[in-house]
């Protein structure tokens, strides 16, 4: 009898579903955010290059809303999903979906969320690309490399992303003596912005006319410390507001950012002086960004983002642990998940039994007349922005 019912047993078994549920949440057509359906796409070319027929894919359009994502959460769990990959924005995860994703425990693996906070908030929530702590840190030391002695911040008041990142540029940039001198809020129009600039930018510290020592005619000059204007804004007009910066202000000092920059995309607007951001990704790094980089404009006719290969990696790693996990049991996949060591697109992606990559590193992005640069990868630890 034992016998039969362990046959019996190994028959439900081979009889049962085997193939793992992925749902996608992304702010796809309805939102007009090109990101989103960047991100989309670099999903969609890892699901064709892993070849994985184990999985079933579903999508789900977020608009980019906190509301719009936990229906789609919602959608998930009816629908028995394994996994859900995204969103891709900071407020699309609000208290009331960490809350919910605390109690489905359907793992949540986003591309490209980067404030710390969110993560520290569910062990269920895991991220991709390197943090708010390790971009503001290699802000800093980029700057302090530069020679920067004074910054001023720019800032979206209405962002969690954009208050987040500054408040841990700030802590960042005290740990090499750099001294905020002002912090200007964007309210969104670039004349209100450019206008609340022009008086900022006179708190910069002058040149200094010291008299002539004793015995000598001419003075002597002081020069002003180097400094640099940090903005933290995603804006679709951020090179235009480059551009009004350099020629409305004259303003000759560095021009710097986090990863929100990545929203300028490559096009005949030439933006002088010195400007440069920090990235999660650049198509013309390595062999295997490059190879990337040819597939997706052949696939889709467009240059891949920083949010394409966030998309690539995820679901990269996300397929690695279900293949490591053999079962399509979620909490066999989350225990894959917080152990998986993976060399991306964007860089390694390590867990060491956490649910965010602590030790990503990042690129710094030359951006010179109209085209962009890759100047080296670097990663420095998040630990002096926390």
């Amino acid at each position: 009898m034992r016998r039969l019912i362990l046959l019996a047993s190994l028959g439900l078994w081979a009889c049962a579903p085997s193939k793992a549920k992925i749902m996608v949440v992304l702010p796809l057509e309805k939102s007009g955010l090109s990101y989103g359906i960047d991100a989309k796409n670099g999903i969609n070319l890892a699901v064709l290059d892993l070849q994985e027929k184990n999985i079933q894919f579903d999508y789900c359009d977020t608009e980019g809303k906190a509301e719009k994502f936990i229906e789609c959460y919602e959608e998930a769990k009816k629908k028995g999903a394994n996994v859900v990959i995204g969103p891709i924005l900071t407020r699309e995860i609000d208290d009331k979906a960490i809350e919910l994703i605390n109690k489905y425990k359907i793992p949540v693996v986003s591309p490209s969320i980067t404030t710390d906070e969110i993560f520290n908030k569910s062990e269920y929530i895991f991220g991709v690309a390197a943090t708010n702590s390790i971009i503001a840190a290699n802000v800093a030391y980029v700057l302090s490399n530069a020679g920067v002695n004074e910054v001023i911040i720019v800032k979206d008041p209405t962002s969690e992303y954009s208050n987040d990142i500054t408040e841990r540029e700030k802590k960042a940039l005290s740990k090499y003596n750099i001294k905020v001198v002002d912090e200007v809020n964007f309210r969104g129009a670039r004349t209100d912005l450019i206008n609340d600039l022009k008086n900022s930018i006179t708190k910069f510290s002058k040149a200094e006319q010291k008299p002539a020592p004793k015995g000598k005619k001419q003075e002597q000059t002081t020069p002003a410390p180097k400094n640099a204007i940090i903005l933290n804004i995603y804006a679709v007009d951020l090179d235009k507001i480059l551009l009004d910066i350099r020629n409305e202000l004259k303003y000759n000092g560095i021009l710097a950012g986090p990863d929100a920059w990545d929203e300028i995309k490559e096009q005949p607007v030439k933006i002088p002086g010195e400007n440069f951001y920090i990235a999660h990704f650049f198509p013309l790094e390595n062999q295997k960004t490059q190879e990337f980089f040819n597939k997706y404009k052949q696939q889709f006719n467009a240059i891949p983002s920083s949010w394409s290969a966030l998309g690539y990696d995820a679901v990269s790693v996300v397929i690695n642990a279900i293949r490591e996990a053999k079962a399509v049991e979620t909490q066999r996949i989350i225990l894959r998940m917080k152990y998986q060591d993976y060399s991306g697109l964007t860089g390694k992606i390590s867990y060491g039994g956490d649910n965010k990559p602590d030790d990503k590193s990042v690129v710094v992005i030359k951006y010179s007349g109209d085209t962009k640069g890759f100047l080296r990868r670097t990663n420095v630890a998040g630990a002096i922005a926390q």
